[in-house]
């Protein structure tokens, strides 16, 4: 264990810091287990770790950001609390933006979890936790050697040569860069892209059902956190107006009422302007110029609200 430590510890110091991580089962697993806190943290499925661009907040706020929207992810325990443990409570405005979809508060434990699968991943796997649960208790306090940055390092130095994942590398089809803040910058050649997503939510209808319970929790989520101090904020991510009105009537989700409800609890709802011209290269998913738009006007109206 401790030759292991020292190894990991070694690259840590002696190769620099990386900007993108080239190995998305290390990156997964770096994702759901976290330990520095953040005061911005965006949440959300596969449309938001597709489609938000943490690197843009941080430019415009001057605040450091992170992306942990994961794939087929729900808004409920235990990923609720997963995001409200990253969020750094004692930060002057800590901030939880949530992206939300017609998928965000179905039962989707016949579907999967990105977060679980990546928790589980971690059990599998006991050597990074105990790295990090070692520098977490103390072993190493300066930013420099902070534990992520080694965990990257090391995954960077166990990772591909390419930016790509294996599994894009052997379709060759799916260009995917994978950003340690948690952004996967995203884009394919998709034939009739509208077509083909409604094609798919008809053979996944019967594993995606609304559950009021789900709602009912993130309501009550958002009205404890922002009792708190923190800024609870909102978003519809951006699809077709085709593709959005199919969604809510297949998976029978009424935004206008979820919209009124949230804010009811103290939440702030952001909405997105119909002139951002924006490609979903699936009929589902941001390309990476679309993710910087949005990641540019959301960032905007979050700067304009009661912030220092």
């Amino acid at each position: 264990m401790a030759v292991a430590f020292a190894l990991v510890l070694l690259i840590g110091l002696t190769r620099n810091d990386p900007q993108e991580s080239r190995d998305p089962d290390w990156y997964w697993m770096m994702k759901a287990n976290w330990i520095e806190e953040c005061p911005l943290v965006i949440a959300g499925d596969s449309r938001v770790y597709r489609g938000v661009d943490p690197s843009i907040f941080e430019r415009q706020l001057e605040i450091r950001a992170l992306n942990i929207g994961f794939s087929s992810e729900k808004l409920s325990s235990p990923y609720l609390d997963y995001v409200r443990e990253v969020v750094d409570a004692s930060a002057e405005v800590p901030t939880i933006i949530f992206g939300i979809s017609a998928f965000s508060f179905t039962n989707r434990e016949a579907a999967g979890s990105g977060y679980t699968n990546a928790v589980q991943d971690n059990l599998d796997n006991k050597l990074p936790i105990q790295f990090k649960r070692i520098l977490d208790e103390g072993l190493i306090q300066f930013r420099r050697y902070r534990p992520d940055t080694i965990i990257r390092s090391f995954a960077l130095w166990a990772g591909m040569e390419s930016f790509r994942s294996r599994k894009s590398a052997i379709k060759g089809e799916y260009n995917q860069l994978f950003h340690l803040n948690g952004w996967v910058a995203s884009d394919r050649h998709v034939e009739n892209p509208g077509e083909q997503w409604k094609m798919t939510l008809k053979e996944r209808k019967n594993l995606y059902e609304t559950d009021e319970g789900n709602i009912h929790q993130f309501l009550a989520k958002t009205r404890e956190w922002t009792s708190a101090g923190i800024m609870v904020v909102s978003f519809r991510v951006p699809v077709s107006e085709d593709i959005a009105s199919y969604e809510e009537q297949l998976f029978n989700v009424d935004f206008r009422q979820l919209r009124t409800d949230f804010m009811d609890h103290g939440g702030i709802w952001l909405d997105l302007p119909d002139t951002l011209e924006l490609r979903q290269y699936d009929g589902s998913h941001l390309d990476s110029a679309s993710a910087m738009k949005i990641s540019e006007e959301l960032a905007k109206q979050i700067s304009r609200l009661n912030r220092p």
